[in-house]
């Protein structure tokens, strides 16, 4: 029998309250989990603040690591967004011990429909969300790893010298951008033609997201709970709920 797909997401203390996350958006998402990915899974949060956390998640302390160094101070190249390196974590070895298949998502996502065949279609040692078509990186908000194939991406990471190296390779972000450096393009990819798409890349103020619409990725500025989202998109309260 098939090992639960596991879901990951990361919640850890920063020092910016525009982009604070509470344990109620863990629960949240792990509402939207239960209402449309129809198979087993588990849903594991990394953290340092495991209170309030709906009894049906899993936790784990925040793996100490090289990438510390790098989060949550900012990156080098955004004043804006903070750095998510400690991430790439899950492509060590030692993250072979949440499981043989993670799926790492964001907190700011908004699930509409139902995402099973989205993620069981898919078979790659690694599938990662590449936005609209032909965008040429890797997003960060949800990818796919059978762990312990991939640990290069993980034991080649060096915090002095990497960011650097994918900043000149053209890629922006933090762990998504070293992520593109060395896997793009992916083996198995997710475009907006599946359903997954940014929030800016819809209408605003429409009563409803266009049809097929699976998942949709805010940013830490304006996620869905904001009043500026919800004024925006009504629909948002719709789906982004417990």
């Amino acid at each position: 029998m098939a090992s639960p797909l596991v879901f990951v997401c990361w919640k850890w203390r920063g020092d910016d309250p525009a982009r604070a996350f509470a344990s109620a958006h863990v629960n949240v998402l792990y509402a939207m989990l239960a209402r449309h990915y129809h198979a087993p899974f588990r849903l594991l949060c990394l953290t340092d603040e495991p209170q309030g956390l709906d009894g049906a998640i899993e936790t784990w302390p925040l793996p100490e690591t090289k990438a510390d160094a790098l989060g949550p101070p900012r990156t080098t190249s955004s004043k804006i967004f903070p750095a998510c390196y400690r991430r790439l974590w899950l492509f060590s070895e030692e993250a072979r011990t949440l499981g043989p298949r993670l799926c790492n998502l964001d907190l700011d996502v908004v699930i509409l429909d139902d995402i099973t065949a989205l993620l069981d279609s898919k078979t790659a040692s690694f599938v990662a969300w590449c936005g609209k078509d032909g965008l040429s990186k890797i997003a960060g908000g949800m990818w796919l790893l059978t762990t312990g194939v991939h640990v290069d991406v993980w034991e080649q990471f060096d915090p002095q010298s990497s960011p650097a190296l994918a900043y000149a390779a053209g890629h922006r972000g933090s762990d998504q951008a070293w992520l593109s450096y060395r896997l793009y393009p992916p083996q198995e990819r997710w475009t907006a033609a599946d359903g997954v798409v940014k929030l800016n890349w819809l209408r605003k103020g429409g009563q409803h997201p266009p049809r097929g619409t699976k998942m949709v990725f805010t940013t830490g500025l304006t996620p869905p709970w904001s009043e500026t989202v919800r004024l925006g998109h009504r629909w948002v309260a719709d789906y982004w709920h417990v």
